[in-house]
């Protein structure tokens, strides 16, 4: 009888170890998920500020230089912030939630789309309303995503 209630009382120190670890190990699981799930939410609010912040300088470049007035110095600025303003969009399209043709990664191309037509454009009269929609649509469903 003492050798059962010995057998007995290893099974279940062994019994009741393996299913304190797996317990504890769950909820070191479920609390590394939700660390990496805020960093990849500080990711996103961070590619996202960058990216609509390289826009508006872009947006305040065009302002600064009418077309017409141009120095080759200028054109090399305008250039250098579009070249900023791609890599922040390829950013956007790394931490994005979902497939390629989120919402986020459309509302992006939008912008970037916007941003070059004005560069083509070579009239002084020149409208940044259709970029101003766009950037104000990319706002809302990059915080959208962020709040979702």
């Amino acid at each position: 009888m003492p050798v059962l209630a010995a057998t007995l009382g290893v099974l279940g120190g062994v019994g009741g170890a393996f299913v304190g670890g797996w317990v504890a190990n769950e909820g070191q699981v479920k609390g590394f998920t939700r660390e990496r799930e805020a960093a990849m939410q500080d990711l996103r609010i961070e590619a996202y500020g960058n990216f609509i912040a390289i826009a508006e300088q872009v947006d305040g470049l065009y302002l600064a230089h009418a077309p017409g007035n141009r120095s080759p110095a200028d054109n090399k600025e305008i250039d250098d912030a579009l070249t900023r303003l791609l890599v922040a969009k390829a950013r956007v399209g790394l931490v994005a939630q979902g497939p390629a043709d989120s919402d986020v990664n459309e509302a992006a191309y939008a912008v970037v789309g916007e941003l070059y037509k004005v560069r083509e454009t070579a009239s002084d009269d020149r409208d940044l309303r259709p970029y101003v929609a766009k950037a104000n649509h990319f706002l809302i469903v990059a915080r959208d995503e962020i709040n979702g």
